[in-house]
């Protein structure tokens, strides 16, 4: 599991877009999706990325 504080404001990530694109949803501060085995190896690190704003 992954995540950011919906408590630190300070994250301007769109969790809900964010999980959208993998298959999920959700707004602006809560969101979830599902990766398969196959691909979570190679698609976490983007996700991460991702939340920490690069």
């Amino acid at each position: 599991m992954i995540g950011k504080s919906i408590i630190n404001k300070a994250s301007k990530v769109n969790i809900g877009e964010l999980c959208l694109s993998y298959g999920g949803g959700g707004h602006a501060n809560a969101g979830t999706c599902q990766l398969g085995n196959d691909v979570v190896d190679k698609e976490l690190p983007t996700i991460i990325e991702k939340l920490n704003g690069r």
